[in-house]
């Protein structure tokens, strides 16, 4: 009976063992190792994330409350002031944000709308406890990035890494400074998106927010491939909604230099062709124009509502975002040729591109 037992014992541990020449199979990583991963990566970049406290006269007059507001608790007038203005989330709180040190030599660069408005000073905080006051050199309006000089050497850095490996659904995180200079936030998501606002910014779904806008985005190797960017009351997204920006690495450094002399790269014009409409391939593929707005380049050329729009420049458009890259490739005051599908047939338009 015990040889029989023996027996057994033995031959349910040779089935349950890896056969004869194979390897044991590879643990599933746990979420600690994952969380490991992420601790690691992040402190490449943690001591480059800076706090920026900045002073600044008052943006808009405090507006007149609702009848009857006095009666409503504090706690519900948030509410009631968002469903009045269902695109102002928030308005901007007075908190300091983040930024990211870029130099061993003081230089930082942050979002455009953390130092935008009337200001009275700049105080920008290291992890350490140091703090510096900051001077506003250049800013990019369309790209929301701004360059901020504090007076030190030897200060710790993030390397702006290449950015052509990244690809839809890679990890990456956000990092900022907290209210508490010495404590950091990060959130993790992936890249929801690429070349996003003109091809300078990538889509992430990490959640982003004032605290953390100007801050770092960084993979899963602990590189810093973007600026958090375009955190905005008045954006439709508005914080925390897992629709996130930031400027890639690389545009950055196009523009650094002009940063560094303190140049304001006005946000340009766009143009405007004055449509509204969807996409159909009903008889054929283009847009169908839903309305023609007036005094705009597609009113005084005679374009109207219900027709079809096929192409632009020769070129088929099968969809809005075709069309709205290709008016944007023309730029505005340039004449385009529109071929319009306005009953069985095709009408040729020459159209020069208004601006707004």
């Amino acid at each position: 009976m015990l040889r029989l037992t023996l027996t057994l014992f033995l031959l349910a541990t040779y089935l349950s063992s890896p056969l004869l020449g194979q390897e044991s199979p590879t643990p599933t990583p746990s979420l600690d190792d994952f969380t490991h991963v992420w601790r690691k990566a992040s402190s490449k970049i943690i001591p480059a994330v800076v706090q920026i406290e900045v002073d600044r006269t008052a943006e808009e007059p405090e507006k007149k409350e609702p009848s009857g507001s006095k009666q409503i608790p504090d706690m519900f007038k948030q509410l009631f002031q968002r469903s009045k203005h269902p695109n102002r989330y928030k308005s901007r709180p007075i908190a300091p944000t983040s930024g990211v040190l870029i130099s061993a030599d003081g230089y930082v660069i942050t979002s455009w709308f953390n130092v935008s408005g009337t200001l009275r000073s700049l105080t920008v905080r290291l992890s350490d406890g140091r703090s510096f006051p900051g001077k506003l050199l250049g800013r990019d309006e369309s790209k929301d990035l701004a360059l901020v000089k504090i007076e030190a050497t030897g200060l710790p850095f993030a390397k702006l890494a290449k950015t052509d490996h990244l690809k839809v659904g890679h990890f990456v995180a956000a990092l900022g400074r907290s209210t508490d200079v010495k404590q950091h936030t990060m959130t993790r998501g992936v890249v929801s998106a690429l070349d996003r606002n003109d091809g300078n910014q990538f889509q992430l779904s990490a959640r982003t927010n004032y605290g953390n806008s100007g801050g770092a985005v960084i993979d899963i190797e602990g590189r810093l491939l973007g600026i958090v960017t375009l955190i905005h009351p008045k954006h439709n997204w508005g914080v925390n909604s897992g629709v996130g920006f930031a400027v890639y690495t690389p545009v950055l450094l196009k523009i650094l230099p002009r940063l560094q002399k303190g140049e304001i790269i006005k946000r340009p014009r766009r143009p405007f062709l004055g449509i509204s409409g969807e996409a159909t391939d009903k008889p054929r593929k283009g847009i169908r124009i839903r309305e023609v707005h007036p005094n705009t380049a597609a009113a005084k050329a005679g374009i109207k509502k219900g027709d079809l729009l096929i192409k632009l420049n020769g070129n088929r458009i099968n969809d809005l975002q075709g069309l709205v890259t290709a008016i944007r490739r023309a730029g505005a005051g340039k004449k385009i040729s529109i071929t319009i599908l306005r009953g069985d047939k095709e009408i040729p338009f020459q159209v020069v591109l208004g601006s707004r």
